[in-house]
């Protein structure tokens, strides 16, 4: 088994033993199962998703930023400027907050290249967040 441990500036977002974590790597989607060599890579914004038991098909998921994770002696931690699960994600500020980033963005000819930056990060963080929250609320209906 792994000890995850998935963390924000902020707070621990989870904590717990898992079998197998799928992360949205830099270089594509990677998985880590247990006794997986050791690895360090770079993390996008996207989903992680986490099954905790082996026999289990059942998947809990995440929805991160920019990042990144190591994994050692089966122990993964990832590292997030942000992270949620997808219960907390609120739809509507969501959709709200990538509003407001491409409205921002219309006037990007006025802002410097971190603001730039800063805002074409929070716009895909917060498309990232949409996409992943409606994927799994439409499966629950």
């Amino acid at each position: 088994m792994i000890q995850l441990s998935v963390n924000t500036p902020e707070r621990n977002v989870f904590a717990g033993e898992v079998y197998e974590v799928l992360l949205p790597t830099t270089e594509g989607e990677v998985g880590i199962l247990p006794n997986h060599t050791p690895y360090l890579a770079a993390l996008k914004a996207g989903e992680v998703s986490i099954r905790r038991k082996k026999e289990d098909n059942n998947w809990q998921h995440l929805v991160i930023s920019l990042g990144i994770a190591e994994f050692s002696d089966n122990e993964l931690t990832v590292l997030s400027r942000s992270a949620e699960k997808v219960e907390e994600i609120d739809l509507d500020q969501a959709k709200q907050a990538r509003k407001e980033a491409e409205e921002l963005m219309k006037k990007k000819d006025r802002l410097n290249v971190e603001e730039v930056a800063s805002l074409t990060a929070r716009m895909e963080r917060e498309l990232t967040r949409i996409r992943v929250s409606e994927k799994y609320r439409r499966r629950k209906i």
